[in-house]
């Protein structure tokens, strides 16, 4: 999970980068308003790859919540089923006396 978080942290910061340059090159007075239109379209691009690495990345840590959520209750399965085999064990035991 560490691992996942400092790589979205890096793209974000990438993502961040190249929308303040963007930024810069909008202010430049000499563009045209086709050129500053197109500037406003990378940043666009860019704030969708943002939105589709945010919701990847919620998809990756449900998924880890389920795979940790799903091997708990296996665990409490085992778990349950061997001290109930424990507990029959004892009581037919118990019977035979």
């Amino acid at each position: 999970m560490a691992a996942n978080q400092e790589s979205v942290k890096v793209y974000y910061d990438v993502c961040n980068s190249i929308i303040d340059s963007l930024k810069q090159q909008l202010e430049q007075d000499e563009l045209s308003f086709e050129e500053k239109k197109e500037i406003i379209e990378q940043m666009k691009e860019v704030a969708d790859k943002i939105g589709m690495k945010d919701t990847e990345n919620k998809k990756f840590i449900f998924a880890q919540w389920a795979l940790v959520l799903s091997a708990v209750v296996a665990g409490l399965g085992v778990l349950a089923a061997a001290l109930g085999a424990n507990t029959r064990i004892d009581n037919s035991d118990d019977e035979e006396e």
